[in-house]
């Protein structure tokens, strides 16, 4: 890990452990029970990626021109603390949708909260209840935290409707992911899946720090949209090289694609590179899957046959290419170009390391 990112990541790490204690305090002065209080920062404190904050923190060190071992203003990491407030609404959501039982090594929030009911019927969906709840409350923190770093900053009117547009878009792909879980694997096509990728994932993850770092820097608002499909592009790549390593680790932990069935564009391409003997299989393997390794094994099996895995990494390499070609070809200043890259060779080793 370079220098930058380090001293970023280590000043951001201190902010969010102060931040979510106090937030833990605010929630026992709302007289939530100290247990329930707790397992909320627990879950708040783990160590994860922060993808969302860094690759924001990052942009906007390199766009501002200040240095990453210089005290970062309170302001930028507040905006930061809001991002990864999101991510956690939207993984404690998913969670609860997808039924999870760990979340980075250990308990999902809704699992860590069924151990504070008594009564074993109840449990499960007062926990779930309470964890979207808590998701909700954190969502809202989120927009504070962003409202509040956005102020007086000269792209203060585009700040928080662009981010509420983000936010929209997430749900709006997380409907489509269940939507398309529920249905027959026949249905779906690639389109279908990058759609699904760009609204659940892309666009809260590196469009939206991505554009917030540019514009808290100073960035100029009319090179928006060419950001947004440069990080459409990086965002494709990156979550179909995520998509090679979960069936590397897949059957290792309740958060496998293959044991959810998830519709990802491997398993999607998949189905078209097959013979109709093994699509029929894989269509039966999806659709009526057991929830243990056995469909693991099996998903498998046809992955190598279909020869989607290389077809797949080639495709990563050539969106990489992409992206840095329309990056290349725009009107942003070259001083801004030659960062936003570093940048993304930075997001490469926060996703991947």
């Amino acid at each position: 890990m370079n220098n930058a990112l380090e001293n970023v990541r280590l000043q951001f790490e201190s902010f969010w452990s102060v931040y979510t204690d106090v937030l833990g305090n605010s929630l026992i002065s709302a007289s939530l029970p100290k247990n329930i209080t707790q397992d909320a920062v627990e879950f708040l404190k783990r160590r994860g990626k922060r993808v969302r904050p860094l690759l924001f923190l990052l942009t906007w060190v390199k766009i501002s021109n200040a240095k990453a071992q210089d005290k970062l203003p309170d302001f930028v990491l507040d905006a930061a603390v809001g991002l990864e407030l999101l991510h956690s609404f939207v993984l404690i959501h998913d969670d609860v949708i997808d039924r999870s039982l760990t979340r980075r090594g250990s308990p999902t929030l809704h699992m860590l909260f069924s151990k504070n009911f008594p009564s074993a019927i109840h449990s499960e969906n007062a926990a779930q209840s309470l964890a979207v709840v808590l998701g909700d409350v954190l969502f809202a923190e989120a927009l504070a935290r962003i409202n509040h770093a956005a102020t007086n900053n000269k792209s203060q009117r585009l700040i928080i409707p662009y981010f509420l547009e983000v936010v929209r878009d997430t749900g709006l792909g997380e409907m489509l992911d269940v939507h398309m879980a529920s249905g027959p694997l026949k249905n779906y096509v690639e389109a279908d899946v990058r759609r699904m990728y760009w609204l659940k994932t892309t666009r809260y993850t590196i469009e939206l720090p991505l554009v917030l770092g540019y514009l808290m820097a100073g960035g100029d608002e009319v090179h928006l949209s060419t950001l947004a499909r440069y990080a459409e592009l990086l965002g494709l790549a990156f979550q179909i090289r995520n998509d090679l390593s979960e069936i590397e680790k897949s059957g290792e932990d309740d958060q496998s694609d293959i044991l959810h069935a998830k519709k990802t564009w491997l398993i999607v391409r998949m189905k078209d590179l097959l013979d109709e003997t093994d699509r029929s299989f894989l269509d039966l393997c999806i659709s009526d899957h057991p929830r243990d390794n056995r469909l693991v094994h099996k998903v498998r099996l046809l992955l190598e046959k279909s020869g989607v895995l290389p077809e797949a990494s080639q495709l990563v390499e050539s969106l990489l290419q992409q992206a840095a070609q329309l990056l290349d070809d725009s009107k942003i200043l070259p001083t801004y170009k030659n960062k936003i890259f570093s940048v993304c060779d930075d997001l490469a080793s926060i996703m991947f390391s």
